[in-house]
Protein backbone atom coordinates (compact mmCIF):
# COMPACT_ATOMS: atom_id res chain seq x y z
CA UNK A 1 0.00 0.00 0.00
CA UNK A 2 3.18 2.51 0.73
CA UNK A 3 4.74 1.75 -2.20
CA UNK A 4 1.12 2.60 -4.35
CA UNK A 5 0.85 5.77 -2.48
CA UNK A 6 4.59 6.48 -3.28
CA UNK A 7 4.56 5.65 -6.99
CA UNK A 8 4.93 8.19 -9.82
CA UNK A 9 1.16 7.24 -10.92
CA UNK A 10 -0.34 8.32 -7.83
CA UNK A 11 1.59 11.35 -7.67
CA UNK A 12 0.41 11.81 -11.22
CA UNK A 13 -3.28 11.37 -9.80
CA UNK A 14 -3.16 13.63 -7.48
CA UNK A 15 -1.40 16.46 -9.22
CA UNK A 16 -4.60 16.02 -11.71
CA UNK A 17 -7.33 16.16 -8.50
CA UNK A 18 -5.61 19.49 -7.83
CA UNK A 19 -5.76 20.57 -10.63
CA UNK A 20 -9.66 19.96 -10.88
CA UNK A 21 -10.24 21.46 -7.70
CA UNK A 22 -8.16 24.73 -8.73
CA UNK A 23 -9.93 24.87 -11.52
CA UNK A 24 -13.37 24.51 -9.61
CA UNK A 25 -12.78 27.40 -7.45
CA UNK A 26 -12.29 29.96 -10.54
CA UNK A 27 -16.20 28.85 -11.05
CA UNK A 28 -17.52 32.11 -10.62
CA UNK A 29 -17.88 34.74 -13.63
CA UNK A 30 -15.32 37.41 -13.84
CA UNK A 31 -15.82 41.70 -14.29
CA UNK A 32 -13.71 43.01 -16.87
CA UNK A 33 -12.96 46.41 -15.80
CA UNK A 34 -11.38 48.97 -19.05
CA UNK A 35 -8.70 51.51 -17.96
CA UNK A 36 -7.96 53.87 -20.14
CA UNK A 37 -4.91 55.82 -19.04
CA UNK A 38 -3.22 52.21 -18.89
CA UNK A 39 -4.78 50.84 -22.08
CA UNK A 40 -5.60 47.58 -20.18
CA UNK A 41 -8.20 45.13 -18.89
CA UNK A 42 -8.20 44.70 -15.06
CA UNK A 43 -9.74 40.94 -14.17
CA UNK A 44 -11.34 40.74 -11.24
CA UNK A 45 -12.67 37.19 -9.70
CA UNK A 46 -15.95 37.55 -8.05
CA UNK A 47 -15.27 34.55 -5.33
CA UNK A 48 -12.77 36.26 -3.89
CA UNK A 49 -12.86 40.40 -5.36
CA UNK A 50 -9.60 40.10 -6.56
CA UNK A 51 -7.74 40.87 -9.58
CA UNK A 52 -6.55 38.01 -11.03
CA UNK A 53 -5.50 39.13 -14.64
CA UNK A 54 -4.53 41.97 -16.35
CA UNK A 55 -4.63 41.95 -20.07
CA UNK A 56 -3.22 44.88 -22.43
CA UNK A 57 -5.92 45.79 -25.35
CA UNK A 58 -6.03 49.20 -27.71
CA UNK A 59 -5.05 52.39 -26.58
CA UNK A 60 -7.39 53.73 -24.19
CA UNK A 61 -10.08 51.46 -23.88
CA UNK A 62 -13.78 52.81 -23.15
CA UNK A 63 -16.66 50.61 -23.98
CA UNK A 64 -17.10 47.07 -22.65
CA UNK A 65 -19.80 44.17 -22.73
CA UNK A 66 -19.74 40.50 -21.31
CA UNK A 67 -22.11 38.19 -23.11
CA UNK A 68 -25.07 36.24 -21.07
CA UNK A 69 -23.29 33.18 -20.28
CA UNK A 70 -19.92 34.89 -19.51
CA UNK A 71 -17.79 33.05 -21.91
CA UNK A 72 -16.91 36.34 -23.96
CA UNK A 73 -16.04 39.97 -23.08
CA UNK A 74 -15.90 42.65 -26.00
CA UNK A 75 -13.41 45.84 -24.67
CA UNK A 76 -13.94 48.76 -27.44
CA UNK A 77 -10.88 51.21 -27.45
CA UNK A 78 -11.35 54.88 -28.52
CA UNK A 79 -7.84 56.00 -29.28
CA UNK A 80 -6.94 52.40 -30.73
CA UNK A 81 -9.86 52.47 -33.13
CA UNK A 82 -10.26 48.87 -32.16
CA UNK A 83 -12.54 45.83 -30.32
CA UNK A 84 -10.58 43.04 -28.94
CA UNK A 85 -12.22 39.72 -27.79
CA UNK A 86 -11.16 38.11 -24.33
CA UNK A 87 -11.79 34.39 -23.41
CA UNK A 88 -13.94 34.59 -20.38
CA UNK A 89 -13.04 31.35 -19.26
CA UNK A 90 -8.67 30.76 -20.48
CA UNK A 91 -8.94 35.27 -19.70
CA UNK A 92 -6.98 35.61 -22.89
CA UNK A 93 -7.16 38.14 -25.44
CA UNK A 94 -8.27 36.11 -28.70
CA UNK A 95 -8.07 39.04 -31.48
CA UNK A 96 -8.44 42.81 -31.66
CA UNK A 97 -9.93 43.78 -34.67
CA UNK A 98 -8.83 47.48 -36.06
CA UNK A 99 -11.89 49.81 -36.82
CA UNK A 100 -12.45 52.52 -38.82
CA UNK A 101 -14.17 55.06 -36.40
CA UNK A 102 -13.22 55.74 -32.56
CA UNK A 103 -15.84 53.83 -30.72
CA UNK A 104 -17.52 55.03 -27.52
CA UNK A 105 -19.72 52.25 -26.69
CA UNK A 106 -20.08 48.14 -27.42
CA UNK A 107 -23.12 45.94 -26.85
CA UNK A 108 -23.55 42.26 -28.17
CA UNK A 109 -26.62 40.28 -28.70
CA UNK A 110 -28.43 37.18 -26.62
CA UNK A 111 -27.28 34.87 -28.67
CA UNK A 112 -23.69 36.31 -29.49
CA UNK A 113 -24.09 36.49 -33.04
CA UNK A 114 -24.04 40.46 -33.39
CA UNK A 115 -21.29 42.94 -31.82
CA UNK A 116 -22.76 46.91 -32.49
CA UNK A 117 -20.27 49.35 -31.99
CA UNK A 118 -21.04 52.74 -32.02
CA UNK A 119 -18.84 55.59 -32.21
CA UNK A 120 -17.54 58.43 -34.85
CA UNK A 121 -15.31 58.69 -37.61
CA UNK A 122 -13.00 61.10 -36.34
CA UNK A 123 -9.62 61.52 -38.54
CA UNK A 124 -6.81 59.95 -37.21
CA UNK A 125 -4.78 63.36 -36.23
CA UNK A 126 -7.47 64.37 -34.23
CA UNK A 127 -7.34 64.43 -30.55
CA UNK A 128 -11.05 65.53 -29.66
CA UNK A 129 -14.53 65.00 -30.83
CA UNK A 130 -15.91 67.81 -33.23
CA UNK A 131 -19.37 67.29 -35.49
CA UNK A 132 -18.11 64.54 -37.10
CA UNK A 133 -20.55 61.38 -38.45
CA UNK A 134 -21.33 58.58 -36.07
CA UNK A 135 -22.47 55.51 -36.75
CA UNK A 136 -23.23 52.18 -35.58
CA UNK A 137 -21.11 49.22 -36.86
CA UNK A 138 -22.98 45.73 -36.73
CA UNK A 139 -20.28 42.97 -36.24
CA UNK A 140 -19.88 39.15 -36.58
CA UNK A 141 -19.20 38.73 -32.89
CA UNK A 142 -16.79 36.01 -33.71
CA UNK A 143 -14.62 37.11 -36.67
CA UNK A 144 -15.34 40.46 -36.20
CA UNK A 145 -16.22 41.16 -39.70
CA UNK A 146 -18.19 44.21 -40.88
CA UNK A 147 -21.83 42.90 -41.69
CA UNK A 148 -23.75 46.64 -41.78
CA UNK A 149 -23.11 50.08 -40.86
CA UNK A 150 -26.05 52.12 -39.89
CA UNK A 151 -25.59 56.31 -39.65
CA UNK A 152 -26.87 58.32 -36.24
CA UNK A 153 -27.23 61.65 -35.85
CA UNK A 154 -23.54 63.65 -35.34
CA UNK A 155 -23.86 63.10 -31.56
CA UNK A 156 -25.20 60.12 -31.53
CA UNK A 157 -23.08 56.65 -29.93
CA UNK A 158 -22.16 57.54 -26.24
CA UNK A 159 -24.54 54.40 -25.13
CA UNK A 160 -25.85 51.35 -26.74
CA UNK A 161 -27.73 48.74 -25.14
CA UNK A 162 -29.80 45.43 -27.03
CA UNK A 163 -33.33 44.32 -26.20
CA UNK A 164 -33.83 41.06 -24.59
CA UNK A 165 -35.10 39.69 -28.00
CA UNK A 166 -32.38 40.89 -30.22
CA UNK A 167 -35.03 42.61 -32.24
CA UNK A 168 -33.84 46.36 -31.26
CA UNK A 169 -31.10 48.03 -30.40
CA UNK A 170 -31.31 51.58 -28.55
CA UNK A 171 -28.16 54.44 -28.97
CA UNK A 172 -28.52 57.17 -27.05
CA UNK A 173 -28.22 60.67 -29.64
CA UNK A 174 -27.14 64.01 -27.52
CA UNK A 175 -29.06 65.31 -24.63
CA UNK A 176 -32.65 64.64 -25.61
CA UNK A 177 -32.85 61.34 -28.38
CA UNK A 178 -32.48 58.22 -28.64
CA UNK A 179 -31.88 55.93 -31.75
CA UNK A 180 -33.70 52.71 -32.09
CA UNK A 181 -32.45 50.27 -34.59
CA UNK A 182 -34.22 47.97 -36.30
CA UNK A 183 -31.83 44.82 -36.28
CA UNK A 184 -33.44 43.32 -39.20
CA UNK A 185 -33.44 45.56 -41.23
CA UNK A 186 -30.47 47.42 -39.73
CA UNK A 187 -31.68 50.71 -39.82
CA UNK A 188 -32.81 53.23 -37.95
CA UNK A 189 -37.14 52.92 -36.95
CA UNK A 190 -37.67 55.88 -35.13
CA UNK A 191 -35.92 58.10 -32.56
CA UNK A 192 -37.47 59.26 -29.27
CA UNK A 193 -37.20 62.44 -27.69
CA UNK A 194 -36.44 61.51 -24.03
CA UNK A 195 -37.28 64.48 -21.84
CA UNK A 196 -33.89 63.91 -19.24
CA UNK A 197 -31.34 65.70 -20.33
CA UNK A 198 -27.99 64.61 -20.48
CA UNK A 199 -28.59 61.00 -21.59
CA UNK A 200 -26.11 58.67 -20.55
CA UNK A 201 -26.57 54.84 -19.60
CA UNK A 202 -29.83 53.08 -21.18
CA UNK A 203 -30.81 49.62 -20.22
CA UNK A 204 -33.01 46.47 -20.68
CA UNK A 205 -33.94 44.86 -17.27
CA UNK A 206 -36.67 41.50 -16.46
CA UNK A 207 -39.63 43.41 -18.51
CA UNK A 208 -38.29 42.66 -22.38
CA UNK A 209 -40.83 45.61 -23.17
CA UNK A 210 -39.54 48.28 -20.91
CA UNK A 211 -36.69 50.36 -21.30
CA UNK A 212 -34.55 52.69 -18.80
CA UNK A 213 -33.27 55.30 -20.07
CA UNK A 214 -30.97 57.91 -17.33
CA UNK A 215 -30.23 61.22 -17.42
CA UNK A 216 -29.13 64.53 -15.79
CA UNK A 217 -32.16 64.45 -13.47
CA UNK A 218 -34.70 61.64 -14.19
CA UNK A 219 -34.53 57.74 -14.46
CA UNK A 220 -37.21 57.24 -17.05
CA UNK A 221 -39.21 53.64 -18.17
CA UNK A 222 -40.42 53.23 -21.89
CA UNK A 223 -42.44 51.25 -22.37
CA UNK A 224 -41.75 49.52 -25.86
CA UNK A 225 -44.49 46.70 -26.21
CA UNK A 226 -46.36 49.01 -29.26
CA UNK A 227 -45.27 50.40 -32.29
CA UNK A 228 -44.51 53.82 -30.36
CA UNK A 229 -42.60 53.81 -27.01
CA UNK A 230 -44.65 55.22 -24.29
CA UNK A 231 -43.35 56.87 -20.98
CA UNK A 232 -44.05 54.73 -18.11
CA UNK A 233 -42.96 56.01 -14.96
CA UNK A 234 -40.66 58.99 -14.37
CA UNK A 235 -38.24 58.59 -11.47
CA UNK A 236 -36.98 61.92 -10.11
CA UNK A 237 -33.29 61.81 -8.98
CA UNK A 238 -30.99 63.95 -6.17
CA UNK A 239 -27.66 65.22 -7.86
CA UNK A 240 -26.11 65.20 -10.75
CA UNK A 241 -25.75 63.34 -13.28
CA UNK A 242 -25.92 59.26 -13.69
CA UNK A 243 -22.78 57.28 -15.38
CA UNK A 244 -24.55 53.42 -14.79
CA UNK A 245 -27.72 52.04 -14.39
CA UNK A 246 -27.89 47.99 -13.27
CA UNK A 247 -31.06 46.81 -12.77
CA UNK A 248 -31.79 43.75 -9.99
CA UNK A 249 -32.95 40.55 -11.95
CA UNK A 250 -36.62 40.67 -10.63
CA UNK A 251 -36.93 44.40 -11.45
CA UNK A 252 -37.56 45.77 -8.43
CA UNK A 253 -34.67 47.72 -8.29
CA UNK A 254 -32.37 50.47 -10.19
CA UNK A 255 -28.26 51.05 -9.33
CA UNK A 256 -27.07 54.17 -10.87
CA UNK A 257 -23.97 55.42 -10.32
CA UNK A 258 -24.66 59.26 -9.91
CA UNK A 259 -21.27 62.16 -9.92
CA UNK A 260 -20.20 62.81 -6.83
CA UNK A 261 -22.64 60.67 -4.31
CA UNK A 262 -21.45 57.16 -5.63
CA UNK A 263 -24.43 54.69 -6.06
CA UNK A 264 -28.24 56.06 -6.08
CA UNK A 265 -30.41 53.18 -5.31
CA UNK A 266 -34.60 53.33 -5.80
CA UNK A 267 -37.72 50.95 -6.12
CA UNK A 268 -39.11 50.78 -8.97
CA UNK A 269 -41.90 49.39 -7.99
CA UNK A 270 -42.57 52.43 -5.67
CA UNK A 271 -41.36 54.97 -7.36
CA UNK A 272 -38.77 56.59 -4.93
CA UNK A 273 -35.36 56.30 -3.68
CA UNK A 274 -33.87 53.91 -1.28
CA UNK A 275 -31.08 55.15 -0.34
CA UNK A 276 -27.35 56.07 -1.45
CA UNK A 277 -23.91 55.09 -0.69
CA UNK A 278 -20.93 56.82 -1.30
CA UNK A 279 -18.13 55.02 -3.20
CA UNK A 280 -16.36 57.56 -4.87
CA UNK A 281 -16.53 61.20 -5.96
CA UNK A 282 -16.40 59.92 -9.83
CA UNK A 283 -18.20 56.49 -10.64
CA UNK A 284 -17.69 55.89 -14.22
CA UNK A 285 -20.01 52.61 -14.06
CA UNK A 286 -22.20 49.87 -11.80
CA UNK A 287 -23.27 45.91 -11.85
CA UNK A 288 -24.64 43.49 -10.50
CA UNK A 289 -22.84 40.07 -9.68
CA UNK A 290 -25.06 37.38 -11.31
CA UNK A 291 -26.73 36.35 -8.52
CA UNK A 292 -27.50 39.17 -7.07
CA UNK A 293 -25.78 39.43 -4.27
CA UNK A 294 -23.22 42.43 -4.50
CA UNK A 295 -23.31 45.49 -6.76
CA UNK A 296 -20.25 46.50 -8.20
CA UNK A 297 -19.62 50.10 -8.73
CA UNK A 298 -16.59 51.79 -11.14
CA UNK A 299 -14.67 54.84 -9.37
CA UNK A 300 -12.84 56.71 -12.03
CA UNK A 301 -10.68 59.07 -10.36
CA UNK A 302 -9.86 56.64 -7.01
CA UNK A 303 -8.62 53.67 -9.20
CA UNK A 304 -11.23 50.94 -7.65
CA UNK A 305 -13.84 48.99 -7.43
CA UNK A 306 -16.32 49.41 -5.01
CA UNK A 307 -18.01 46.18 -3.57
CA UNK A 308 -21.54 46.55 -2.52
CA UNK A 309 -23.33 44.17 -0.50
CA UNK A 310 -27.31 44.51 -2.27
CA UNK A 311 -28.69 43.13 1.00
CA UNK A 312 -27.58 45.57 3.80
CA UNK A 313 -26.00 48.67 1.18
CA UNK A 314 -22.63 48.77 2.76
CA UNK A 315 -19.55 48.89 1.37
CA UNK A 316 -17.71 45.54 1.65
CA UNK A 317 -14.47 45.62 -0.34
CA UNK A 318 -12.49 48.39 -2.57
CA UNK A 319 -10.49 46.68 -5.28
CA UNK A 320 -7.71 48.26 -6.80
CA UNK A 321 -7.55 48.22 -10.39
CA UNK A 322 -5.64 50.45 -13.12
CA UNK A 323 -5.65 53.83 -13.73
CA UNK A 324 -9.04 55.76 -15.26
CA UNK A 325 -11.26 52.77 -15.00
CA UNK A 326 -14.43 52.97 -16.56
CA UNK A 327 -17.19 51.25 -16.59
CA UNK A 328 -19.09 52.22 -19.40
CA UNK A 329 -21.21 48.82 -20.71
CA UNK A 330 -21.84 45.76 -19.06
CA UNK A 331 -18.69 44.63 -17.51
CA UNK A 332 -20.11 41.56 -15.93
CA UNK A 333 -22.85 39.13 -17.17
CA UNK A 334 -26.08 39.93 -16.59
CA UNK A 335 -27.99 38.97 -13.54
CA UNK A 336 -30.03 35.45 -13.96
CA UNK A 337 -33.44 35.80 -13.75
CA UNK A 338 -36.50 33.69 -11.42
CA UNK A 339 -35.81 30.31 -10.47
CA UNK A 340 -32.57 30.88 -11.84
CA UNK A 341 -31.73 33.53 -9.19
CA UNK A 342 -33.34 31.72 -6.40
CA UNK A 343 -31.15 28.86 -6.99
CA UNK A 344 -27.88 30.53 -7.25
CA UNK A 345 -28.43 32.51 -3.94
CA UNK A 346 -29.75 29.59 -2.31
CA UNK A 347 -26.74 27.41 -3.12
CA UNK A 348 -24.19 30.32 -1.48
CA UNK A 349 -26.25 30.70 1.60
CA UNK A 350 -25.80 26.51 1.80
CA UNK A 351 -22.57 25.99 0.65
CA UNK A 352 -22.56 22.56 2.85
CA UNK A 353 -24.80 21.26 0.36
CA UNK A 354 -21.42 21.46 -2.76
CA UNK A 355 -19.44 20.37 0.21
CA UNK A 356 -21.39 17.46 0.66
CA UNK A 357 -21.51 16.88 -3.36
CA UNK A 358 -18.06 17.70 -4.20
CA UNK A 359 -16.64 14.70 -1.62
CA UNK A 360 -19.43 12.39 -2.57
CA UNK A 361 -17.67 13.31 -6.42
CA UNK A 362 -14.02 13.04 -5.12
CA UNK A 363 -14.78 9.83 -3.64
CA UNK A 364 -15.90 8.45 -6.37
CA UNK A 365 -13.05 9.59 -8.26
CA UNK A 366 -11.01 7.48 -5.60
CA UNK A 367 -12.74 4.37 -5.98
CA UNK A 368 -12.60 4.41 -9.83
CA UNK A 369 -8.84 5.16 -9.73
CA UNK A 370 -8.11 2.30 -7.19
CA UNK A 371 -9.97 -0.04 -9.07
CA UNK A 372 -8.03 0.78 -12.20
CA UNK A 373 -4.66 0.47 -10.60
CA UNK A 374 -5.51 -3.06 -9.14
CA UNK A 375 -6.91 -3.81 -12.56
CA UNK A 376 -3.38 -3.74 -13.89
Amino acid sequence: MLRWLRSEKTRRFWFLCGTCVCMGAHAEPFAFVPNMDDSTVSVIDLASDSVVKTLAVGERPIGVTVANDGSKAYVASLVGRSVSVIDGRNLGVLITKPLDISPKSIAVNSTQSRLYVAGRRVPVSQTHFGNEPAVLLVLEANTLALLAEVPLENTGGSNVAVSPDDSQVWVTQGSYAVAVVDTARNAVSQVITVQAGDLSPLTFGADPLVAYVAGSSNLIAVDVSSGLPKFQNTHMMAGRGSSGVALSADGERAYLAREGLGLDVYDLHDQKRVSFVRTGEHPSGVALHPDGSRIYVVNETEDSVAVVDAKTLAVVNTIRVGKQPVGRGRFIQPPKSGAAVAASVASVRKPWIWNIALGVIALLAVFLVLRVFRSR
